[in-house]
Formats: C-alpha cells, sequence, structure tokens
C-alpha cells in the first residue's frame, strides 16, 4: 500500500487556499491539488514508498508519520515551514492511503514554488465555483468544504473516507 498526505493552508479568514498545479502522476498533471506527496521511510540512503518493501537489511522500516510528511513536504514545495497542521481526513482506497491536513496561517502569503509544479494561492470561492472551470483533482469539490467544516464542527475530530470505485 502506498501513503501519501496533503494539505491546504488557507489564509486567517478561510476564503483563500494555496494549491499545487501537479505534474505526475500523469492521471493529475496540470491538474490542482492540494501540497503533499509521499510518506517516506526514513532509513538513510533508502527512500521506499511501498509500505510491502522488502528491500534486504531495512526490516523493520520506520515511516514519517504523517504529520512528519505533512511538514516535510509543504517546506519541501513552498519553501515554508508550518508545523500547526491538524490532520481532518483518511482517504483509502485498495493501494492507497491520504492523510488530508488543513491550517490557518498568514503563512500562505509567503508561499513560494520551489519545484517544478507551481503553487499558487486561490479565492475559496472561485476554486469551488461550478461556474469557473478550474482543473481540479475531482476530490477536492468536497475536500476543500470538508476541510473548512471542521472548524465549525469540533465534535469532528477526523473523517475517514473508503474510495470503493476510485477513478485512478
Amino acid at each position: 500500500m502506498k501513503r501519501y498526505v496533503a494539505g491546504f493552508l488557507f489564509n486567517k479568514e478561510g476564503n483563500q487556499v494555496a494549491l499545487i498545479e501537479k505534474q505526475r502522476p500523469e492521471w493529475q498533471k496540470f491538474q490542482l491539488n492540494g501540497i503533499g506527496g509521499h510518506i517516506d521511510r526514513k532509513t538513510g540512503a533508502h527512500t521506499c514508498y511501498d509500505v510491502g518493501c522488502d528491500v534486504p537489511g531495512f526490516d523493520p522500516c520506520t515511516w514519517e508519520t504523517p504529520l512528519e510528511a505533512m511538514i516535510r513536504e509543504f517546506r519541501e514545495e513552498t519553501g515554508v515551514e508550518l508545523n500547526c497542521w491538524q490532520e481532518y481526513c483518511v482517504l483509502s482506497g485498495p493501494e492507497y492511503e491520504v492523510h488530508f491536513f488543513q491550517s490557518y496561517a498568514n503563512a500562505i502569503y509567503d508561499v513560494e514554488t520551489k519545484t517544478d509544479e507551481q503553487v499558487l494561492v486561490y479565492g475559496v470561492d472561485d476554486i469551488l465555483n461550478p461556474n469557473i472551470t478550474y482543473p481540479l483533482i475531482p476530490n477536492l469539490r468536497w475536500l476543500i468544504p470538508m476541510a473548512l467544516s471542521i472548524a465549525y464542527e469540533p465534535h469532528v475530530v477526523k473523517y475517514t473516507v473508503q474510495e470503493v470505485n476510485p477513478y485512478v
């Protein structure tokens, strides 16, 4: 099983969000997504993304926590060190698991593109407006509102979503 993280950084008012224009994997190319990536194995020079990996000499494997991966991925892709992430959803399918995080911070205005995948700040109303066609990963139309709703649902700690027929 492959494990990933993705985060949505909102401004303090919750009306702007930082997103990344993906270049890989191919099925996500040129689409906007949350900022994130693989949960890595902490094994020195060997980096492996597959929980089932059986590389000799790396048993037992120690993995980053989803929060550690979120902090690292966000820093690598935006140049911003942000430690105030809240996990709000775990989305799983037959061969993957994605941990989604959200945060509200003025650091949104400090994000920069640090890789070949462009990072930009968008208006939430524009992103969710069905009359404006941004190239969004399809599940962002419910993941972004879900992230925003957590602030108003104090009894909800984290959502768990199982995809039965994923589009990938």
